[in-house]
């Protein structure tokens, strides 16, 4: 079993309504709940920080303003957070950072600044604490990856992990819904693989849990983007992935994303939307306790229910949608296969071509074994 567990906020009214709740973590202490980040200098005293670097996109410029003022006047806002933390961005940010005296990381936003956040920690030696505005669940994870060269790789290292964490969910009603929505599906593509690769029943508890929350929260934030219950829904269901995907060993999904993104800067979330419904249905029949649970989630085969949902939402339904040419999807095969990756079902380079042709064109994905 595993040795911690998110807290379990049973009533979803409770979810939205909550005051923050401190969690203690192993790794990190979590605060979530209305209006968490308004107390962000309590919650963050134990740091001692005077000069922290608030970490944004520059798009979220306003929002990292507002953080780095609750902080005094030596905080800083460092806006250059992008998609896939291409390594000279990493570098110029950690010259700035090091450069302003900055005693204290704090990224605000999604997955591109807090990864930003992580290629600093390993850089600088500083702290990091995430202030998330989407649903990834990267803020939990002890992964970071880089692009250089057309290539994504990721390091693993406790090192990257926030030291604290806090989720508001006013904070993401801001969020643009197809950037909600795809980040939602992000998320879920966590707790699906988490159902699929562990054992570990705290983990499919959280796995569980989260997606039966996703699907119901993400096609209400799509209908009514002010939702803030639905938001309260989804950010909490995103904490609970954020620990599925630190735990669990991820399969051979995670491996053709990571390589999409490398070699074709194709958008983080949308591509994992993209490629669920394939990569489950050719893994899925190795994963017989999780599609038996998926079914009961999803109302039918979690294939074709995630694929329609992927619809509703109104993201990419093809991986042409993204970015990657259809004279592209050898090149990933050859990435994908250089070395040997864990998956439940066993995979060859034909197996990731014929994968990534149905995900390229959007065919009707279906887990009667389409792959046999």
């Amino acid at each position: 079993m595993a040795q911690y567990c998110p807290q379990d906020i049973k009533d979803p009214a409770s979810i939205a309504a909550c005051d923050p709740v401190i969690d203690h973590g192993p790794y990190a202490k979590v605060v979530f709940g209305r209006d968490a980040v308004q107390d962000i200098g309590r919650h963050l005293e134990e740091f001692g920080a005077v000069c922290p670097a608030v970490l944004c996109t520059p798009t979220r410029v306003s929002e990292g303003e507002k953080i780095a003022s609750l902080f005094g006047a030596k905080a800083h806002v460092v806006a250059r957070a992008v998609m896939h933390t291409p390594v000279e961005i990493s570098d110029a940010a950690a010259a700035e950072v090091t450069a302003r005296g900055s005693d204290l990381l704090i990224a605000i936003g999604g997955g591109s600044a807090i990864g930003l956040g992580k290629a600093l920690v390993k850089r600088t030696g500083l702290k990091l604490v995430a202030i998330p505005t989407t649903y990834s669940g990267s803020e939990i994870t002890p992964t970071m990856g880089q692009r250089s060269n057309g290539e994504k790789n990721t390091e693993r290292d406790d090192r990257f992990r926030p030291s604290a964490i806090i989720y508001d969910p006013a904070l993401t009603l801001a969020l643009p819904t197809s950037a909600s929505t795809a980040s939602g599906m992000n998320a879920l593509t966590h707790a699906v693989w988490t159902l699929c690769a562990s054992e570990d029943e705290d983990l499919r508890w959280a796995a569980k849990r989260a997606a039966e929350l996703f699907v119901r929260a993400l096609p209400q934030i799509k209908a009514e983007p002010a939702s803030y219950a639905a938001r309260a829904e989804a950010l909490y269901a995103s904490w609970l992935t954020g620990y599925c995907v630190s735990e669990a060993k991820m399969p051979l999904h995670y491996r053709i994303c990571h390589a999409l993104g490398g070699a074709f800067d194709t958008p983080h979330a949308e591509t994992h939307a993209v490629l669920l419904p394939h990569t489950l249905a050719f893994t899925g029949p190795a994963c017989a306790r999780a599609v038996e649970e998926l079914t009961t989630i999803f109302g039918g085969d979690p294939a074709a229910e995630i694929q329609a949902l992927v619809g509703q939402l109104g993201l990419p339904a093809s991986l042409a949608e993204v970015g990657l040419p259809e004279d592209g999807i050898d090149h990933i095969a050859d990435l994908v296969c250089t070395v040997p990756y864990p998956n439940p079902r066993a995979f060859d380079r034909a197996d990731v071509a014929a994968l990534l042709r149905r995900a390229w064109s959007g065919e009707q994905a279906r887990l009667d074994d389409q792959y046999a």
